[in-house]
């Protein structure tokens, strides 16, 4: 059974050559970026659950963020991890930031230089895929700021029965590079994998 989560699809459509990479054991390289944020998604994990508020996630003395119960506690809390099979040879797997399965809502917390606009949140696809492995999530609330916590805004948004259509489309097109073999990426967006032999890889001066 070969498993996929949607960062290893998502990779895929970037840099075919990081299939390879991943099969091959390659390490990525971890940025301070990644660090930064990885600290941002604490503070706001701890604040929506209660479990300490923080006076930058609050506007006029409000607290703007919505309240999750269940929230990533450690690195792959097993609390949040789903794997569901695809097909006779696949499946899915991932962890979510937060959730509130009762309710039928999610929690996805992005934290960039830049916070997400609602198109952006429209036009993603990890989302959907949370919601085609996790039936029971109606509801995706969007948690985005800086990597300092700052420019916070919440957003919303349904899931459809067109949005499960869209994301197995998706799917079903990553494997489908997968079962032909062929990794020569058309055109490289980004990577991180170290050492990753994709021309376009080493022209991002930046993880290398």
């Amino acid at each position: 059974m070969t498993r996929l989560s949607y960062s290893t699809i998502n990779e895929l459509y970037s840099c075919r050559q990081s299939w390879l990479n991943k099969l091959m054991g390659l390490e990525k390289y971890d940025t301070g970026f990644f660090k930064e944020g990885r600290e941002a998604h604490r503070v706001i994990q701890d604040h929506v659950s209660g479990k300490m508020k923080d006076g930058r996630l609050y506007r006029d003395g409000v607290d703007i963020l919505p309240q999750f119960s269940v929230v990533e506690e450690v690195d792959y809390d097993p609390r949040l991890k789903f794997e569901v099979k695809y097909g006779p040879e696949y499946s899915l797997m991932g962890y979510m930031d937060g959730k509130d399965e009762p309710g039928g809502r999610m929690l996805e917390i992005k934290t960039a230089s830049v916070p997400w606009s609602p198109r952006k949140l429209q036009e993603s696809m990890q989302w959907r895929f949370y919601a085609l492995c996790n039936p029971w999530i109606k509801e995706v609330y969007l948690v985005t700021c800086t990597r300092d916590l700052q420019n916070v805004k919440v957003m919303h948004t349904e899931v459809t029965p067109k949005d499960i259509i869209v994301v197995k489309k998706w799917i079903d097109e990553a494997i489908s590079i997968i079962e032909l073999g062929d990794f020569t990426s058309k055109e490289c967006k980004s990577c991180f994998y170290i050492n990753c032999p994709c021309p376009g890889c080493k022209n991002i001066r930046r993880y290398g």
